[in-house]
């Protein structure tokens, strides 16, 4: 008896077990059916949408394309020009001068190329005007620092006939001459004999102190 209701119960469990797996297939067999489904619709609606045709110019190439083009190549220009300009900025204060040809050159050219002689002539006077005004400015130049001299000079000799009298005696005008009889102005006139005294505007005013000292120390 025991073993038929074994029997039976082991039978029971098998039915079981078997409804359980016939369950399993029938829920998977359901989903693979749902996800084709999904899978199938998403595919129809994809291919029901229409399509979204770029607009193409007269040669085929799409209107998209030729504006990223432009947009590469207006930003590689943009590029170029920074480059070019921090180049000319950083060269311009060492850039050669132009060469500044003689009239002797030009004559040269000239005579090379007569064509171009109107050309030759005008450079000419240009250089002709330059040096006119260059010689002419060093001849200012010299006539001021002539004249700045002989004030600094006169200067000079009215300090040493102020703070050595002795130096000097008087002409019949009034006018006052170097006494060469004095120790002094013999001194003086030996410390003048330097270059740095001679050459100097102001040299007579150091060689006046210079000679009152040796002489003091005689």
């Amino acid at each position: 008896m025991d073993e038929v209701k074994e029997e039976v119960k082991q039978s029971d469990e098998t039915s079981t077990a078997e409804k359980d797996v016939v369950k399993e297939d029938a829920e998977q067999t359901t989903a693979a059916e749902e996800t084709t489904t999904q899978e199938t619709t998403e595919q129809t609606q994809e291919e029901s949408k229409p399509q979204q045709v770029s607009p193409v110019d007269e040669k085929g190439v799409p209107w998209m394309n030729r504006f990223y083009e432009s947009e590469r190549k207006s930003k590689e220009l943009i590029e170029n020009l920074d480059t070019k300009l921090g180049e000319l900025l950083s060269n311009k204060n060492t850039q050669a001068q132009p060469k500044e040809y003689t009239i002797s050159e030009l004559e040269q050219f000239a005579m090379n190329n007569p064509e171009h002689r109107p050309w030759v002539e005008e450079q000419k006077a240009q250089i002709i005007q330059k040096n006119v005004s260059k010689i002419t400015q060093q001849e200012i130049q010299a006539v001021e620092h002539k004249k700045t001299a002989e004030i600094k000079r006169r200067d000079s000799f009215n300090y040493v006939a102020n703070s050595y009298p002795e130096c000097f005696v008087k002409d019949n005008f009034g006018n006052l001459q170097w006494n060469n009889q004095s120790p002094l102005v013999q001194q003086i006139g030996y410390t003048m004999k330097d270059p740095r005294f001679a050459n100097d505007p102001e040299g007579l005013v150091g060689a006046a102190d210079m000679a009152y000292g040796r002489v003091a120390r005689m």
